[in-house]
């Protein structure tokens, strides 16, 4: 659902130190600009958007807050992954069974943080991608070694015919 844009107030999109610094520290604690906007006393994500459009320094200890809330994620990660306390349910015969309600979504949180840290630390915490490339590669076209810019009309037309003719 997309909310319509609203302007910043004067309020909202003037400078406050203090403030920047408090939504910076909420950044890097992880909280996202949809939630500090419903903090009261806090601008809208639509007035932070304001500031790092307007205001270099703030855009980049925002860059910085946003790698470090990429490090609170990752940590997130294993405190979830680690909490067992609600992996089995005793039901009302004493038998204990698998939490599959608790496991699943434990699964949807840590596989939802590795999603974003991916996104905000892409060379960090990014898919690590190898490429080989093997094989012989056979030149069909015998090529100038004149640079192109360097050709008069007729030599790009007799290369260009040469190369539909061979």
């Amino acid at each position: 659902m997309t909310l319509p844009y609203r302007q910043p107030t004067k309020e909202q999109a003037a400078l406050n130190p203090q403030m920047k610094e408090q939504i910076l520290d909420l950044i890097a604690e992880g909280y996202s600009l949809i939630k500090i906007g419903k903090i009261d006393g806090l601008p809208t994500r639509q007035a932070i958007h304001y500031w790092l459009r307007h205001d270099p320094e703030f855009a980049y200890r925002y860059e910085l807050a946003v790698q470090l809330r990429a490090e609170v994620l990752a940590e997130e990660m294993l405190d979830i992954a680690d909490d067992t306390s609600q992996d089995v349910i005793t039901d009302l015969n004493g038998v204990e069974k698998p939490n599959y309600e608790f496991i699943n979504r434990s699964k949807l949180r840590v596989d939802t943080r590795k999603w974003h840290v991916a996104r905000l630390d892409p060379r960090k915490y990014g898919d690590k991608t190898e490429h080989h490339l093997t094989g012989n590669i056979a030149h069909k076209h015998s090529h100038t070694h004149k640079l192109v810019k360097e050709m008069s009309e007729t030599e790009l037309d007799d290369e260009f015919t040469k190369s539909l003719n061979s």
